[in-house]
């Protein structure tokens, strides 16, 4: 099938390429989740339809831009029974993008939706056409050889991996393997496909501005800490921007020769915000140089999100040859992350209307001087307690270079700044250092300690399951929880004594089931029988070797907002098991950094702060009881074994809830031993059924992490930089 001898039926919608319609998505409602912008400007769909509908088989689409700017694309199937289908398309060059994909049912249309500055409805190429069997088998090959080039160790199960996605139904996969690189080597890749060229382009990025229907303005409000050669090198970054709508206000004497820039008493800092004129401020740090573009593109964002009282994006570090190295590629709004770092950095462009609500200078007593290190951590925590998720927005773009994090003589100044915002939240809280994170450590302390109930579905394996159990009565020092044991189908005999063991202890209950296993349900059966107001969900195969780690989910769980807390789990070895997870890995979702050694901080600091995450595992997972049932628990009918923790913390998300990762309640996690790697059919039957059950609900969804980022790779769990 060629897009020149079958070109579809005709639909509504702009006229595209041949046998392709343009249309507009519609543009989601806002929901309770934070925002991630991968471009500023709108989406197109070019969308081509089939009639009859288009037959199961395997299927190549390819896409390709010429002229400036830069895209990034998906495909969107829908069948012929009205399901809609995401999925991830890869890019293999600077604007080209090739997938294979084998629809799971006849397909009624399939789309390719496209954002970014390039002109997005002309592609060069717009192609989807079958692809027979020689061409299947060839794509194998040079798989096969890409990855003996570059990593002929990982060649067996990497090579096994892509049978598997070329074989089942509904998952793109791309003949060319992801070959392992070094950071800047992955990074210089990124940048030739991903990231702007303001400067080889800079007449195009100019005449982005020209549509805009209101032209925000940009009030860059230099430090105290900024002089010398640091205002001079932001000076010299704003004298280049595309966007001319600016005004600097400087500590001391301005340069000659531009009546954009002014000074101001840093003494008096909220005089100067009351004499802005611009609409939004900026505040760099010490080092901070803004690309040609980043002003445009910011405004660019306050014209597609004209809500937003705070837009920040992604930066990275280079010297003074130019060199670009170590990006930030930031996560979406994350209060629990801000409370102990700001991570926010640069660029950052804030409502003034907002901050002349709030003033520059805190007003508590022993409040931060205006200018140190420790002062935009504070008025970003300040900041966080007047907005909503809605009211943030995250560019995912790089649109500065320099300032690193801040200086480690900052931390008590640090600390004092987090101990005003936890006082001005009515928080019963430590903030203190910790020798596992760089950043200070908040543990709370509520003086109620509310009664946990830790549920373990088992069956027999008395050795895991005793472990479990002993350490979490013996290792536990928050004493405030029972233990309900789901014994589902026992039959040996050591499993029975050891249930004997544990009679006349108050402590643990056990329930029996002896119907077909199913995770969900069994989770489910326990916690309608809970005492307690928080729910642990907790596999049979976990060892406590942490005294603290309840204290620590605890404390989280019950601040409010919160949802789902998960912990850091270590294979027994002593690698990753579980630092949070990242939904559309590997085309459903997967653990951040896993097998990650100890002492790795993870990229962002990941695997060493408290912070947001779109689901946990259920291995060890703490929520409110009320919680769990306002979401209806764990889907028993869909998701019996796989997916059900991460459906459900989505169902939690959706409700409005924050889920959360603490790198400070560590548990060894023997993973999946009691049940064994059942590689038979019929599990790998059920396994795809629940990853199309978690595709279908959740669409788009699964492709939009919040808390990752579309700069880093959906292929594997090490958080590595995109680059396909």
């Amino acid at each position: 099938m060629s897009d020149a001898s079958d070109p579809g039926r005709d639909a509504p919608g702009r006229a595209g390429p041949m046998g392709w319609r343009v249309e507009v998505p519609t543009r989601p409602e806002p929901g309770r989740e934070p925002v991630t912008l991968r471009h500023p400007e709108p989406a197109l769909r070019l969308v081509r339809d089939f009639a009859p509908p288009c037959p199961v088989g395997w299927y190549a689409l390819t896409l390709a831009y010429d002229g400036p700017g830069v895209a990034d694309g998906r495909l969107v199937f829908t069948f012929a029974d009205g399901t809609v289908l995401p999925q991830h398309l890869a890019k293999t060059g600077r604007n080209a993008f090739f997938g294979m994909v084998r629809p799971t049912r006849p397909l009624a249309s399939v789309a390719v939706q496209v954002s970014g500055s390039a002109d997005l409805a002309t592609p060069r190429l717009l192609a989807f056409r079958p692809v027979p069997a020689w061409e299947q088998r060839r794509a194998l090959v040079r798989r096969a050889v890409s990855v003996l080039r570059g990593d002929p160790r990982s060649f067996p199960w990497r090579l096994a991996r892509f049978a598997v996605q070329m074989s089942r139904q509904g998952r793109t996969a791309i003949p060319i393997a992801t070959q392992a690189m070094a950071p800047a080597a992955a990074y210089a890749l990124w940048r030739e496909r991903f990231d702007e060229r303001p400067e080889a382009e800079a007449a195009f990025h100019r005449g982005r501005l020209d549509g805009l229907a209101r032209r925000p303005r940009f009030t860059v409000l230099a430090g105290p800490d900024l002089d010398g050669p640091a205002l001079a090198a932001l000076r010299a970054s704003l004298v280049a921007q595309h966007d001319p709508d600016w005004e600097l206000l400087v500590p001391g004497t301005p340069a000659p020769g531009d009546d954009r820039e002014r000074p101001y008493d840093p003494a008096d800092p909220d005089a100067a915000l009351a004499t802005a004129r611009g609409t939004h401020m900026l505040l760099p740090r010490p080092g901070t140089r803004l690309r040609p573009h980043a002003l445009t593109v910011l405004a660019l964002t306050l014209e597609r999100v004209p809500g937003a009282r705070l837009v920040y994006a992604d930066e990275d570090h280079a010297d003074a040859a130019g060199t670009r190295t170590d990006p930030t590629f930031k996560p979406a709004w994350s209060p629990a992350r801000l409370l102990s770092a700001n991570y926010i950095g640069d660029p950052c462009a804030i409502a003034i209307e907002t901050l002349r609500g709030i003033g520059l200078s805190a007003e508590e007593d022993g409040a931060a001087d205006f200018g140190v290190a420790a002062w935009r951590h504070d008025l970003m925590l300040r900041l966080g307690e007047w907005l909503e998720p809605r009211d943030v927005v995250h560019v995912a773009q790089v649109l500065s270079h320099g300032a690193g994090p801040a200086a480690a003589a900052a931390a008590e100044e640090r600390k004092a700044a987090i101990r005003r915002a936890l006082a001005r939240r009515g928080a019963e809280a430590r903030v203190m250092s910790d020798p596992r994170s760089p950043d200070p450590r908040v543990l709370f302390t509520p003086e109620e300690k509310p009664l946990v109930t830790l549920v373990i579905p088992t069956r027999d394996r008395a050795d895991l399951l005793g472990t479990a159990v002993s350490t979490l009565l013996g290792k536990t020092a928050y004493r405030r929880f029972e233990i309900v044991v789901v014994d589902n189908g026992s039959v040996e005999d050591d499993t029975f004594k050891l249930f004997d063991s544990w009679v006349g202890d108050g402590r643990i209950r056990v329930l029996r089931d002896d119907g077909p296993f199913n995770y969900a349900r069994l989770n489910n059966v326990a916690a309608a029988t809970a005492r307690g107001t928080l729910l642990g969900l907790v596999n049979n195969d976990i060892e406590v070797t942490d005294a603290h780690w309840l204290e620590e989910m605890v404390g989280w769980a019950v601040q409010p907002g919160v949802g789902c807390v998960g912990a850091k789990l270590w294979y027994p070895d002593g690698r990753l098991q579980h630092g949070g997870v990242v939904v559309g890995v590997a085309g459903a979702a997967g653990h951040r950094h896993k097998r990650a050694a100890r002492g790795d901080r993870g990229g962002r600091d990941d695997l060493v702060t408290v912070n947001e995450v779109s689901a946990v595992t259920a291995a060890c997972l703490v929520v409110r009881k009320a919680v769990y049932d306002e979401v209806g628990g764990l889907d028993a009918e869909r998701f019996a074994v796989g997916y059900n923790d991460v459906d459900f913390c989505l169902k939690v998300a959706a409700a409005g809830y924050r889920n959360l990762w603490t790198p400070f309640a560590e548990l060894t996690h023997h993973e999946s031993v009691s049940r064994g790697r059942d590689l038979s059919p019929r599990t790998a039957e059920r396994f795809n059924r629940e990853v199309a059950a978690l595709k279908e609900r959740w669409g788009e969804r699964l492709l939009d992490d919040p808390y990752g980022s579309p700069n880093l790779t959906m292929e594997a769990e090490d958080g590595t930089i995109r680059v396909q």
